[in-house]
């Protein structure tokens, strides 16, 4: 997680004030909308696994300063098209993370914080994680976008400030981490109360309804031009 983090610090470190700025906006959006607007946050779930991957994986290959920026952009629209096209398996995805930090934590405390121990403990809690995330979609959903839109929303504020005053490493990493805590609250709060358990779209259940109200017409129009 720690290593997920450096490499999401470093990418936005390269991006100029309009990118860090959509970066903010971006993160908001996900974390107060993310059970509602669910492809936007598999795209975004996608973006973030590919972008920091490919950016540094092919910007060593490309000799300019931009390249990192360049290539991290492109792969991660790519793995956030990926996301969405491939719905079920985005959502087991969501869990992956949170299921396989929470099983890593609760082994390292009261197993043993051995190689194996940690492998075993990451693919299990993987495993379990994804699963969960399936089973109880709206709950795992929603804090998951709230955390993954406070951390972009919470970096990405954090790097202006850096920017704008001369600040210590502490000073970034505590205004990291008040603005993040302080978006994460108010996400999980506002997504459980103000959407209620079939509020969202962009998801199979729109597509589905969609379905059914077209064969509907269809059904009535047919009755219709029978008589």
């Amino acid at each position: 997680m720690a290593e997920t983090f450096a490499q999401l610090e470093q990418f936005l470190l390269h991006l100029n004030w309009l990118g860090l700025v959509i970066v903010a906006i971006a993160g908001l959006v996900v974390a107060m909308t993310g059970y509602r607007l669910r492809l936007l946050f598999f795209f975004i779930v996608g973006f973030y696994l590919t972008a920091p991957f490919v950016g540094a994986l092919v910007g060593r290959f490309f000799d300019f300063p931009q390249a990192f920026v360049v290539f991290g952009t492109i792969g991660g629209i790519l793995g956030g098209l990926v996301a969405v096209r491939l719905y079920f398996v985005a959502l087991f995805l969501v869990g992956v993370p949170v299921g396989a930090s929470v099983a890593i934590a609760i082994a390292s405390a009261f197993v043993g914080s051995s190689d194996v121990v940690i492998i075993v403990a990451a693919v299990v809690g993987a495993l379990v994680g994804g699963a969960v995330t399936i089973v109880l979609d709206r709950v795992m959903v929603i804090v998951a976008s709230a955390i993954l839109g406070s951390v972009h929303a919470g970096a990405a504020v954090a790097t202006v400030v850096f920017r704008l005053i001369e600040m210590s490493p502490t000073a970034y990493y505590a205004t990291f981490l008040g603005i993040s805590g302080a978006v994460l609250v108010l996400g999980i709060i506002y997504q459980s109360t103000a959407f209620p358990k079939r509020a969202y779209v962009f998801g199979p259940k729109m597509y589905a309804d969609q379905r059914a109200y077209g064969d509907s017409v269809s059904r009535q129009y047919s009755r219709g031009s029978g008589r």
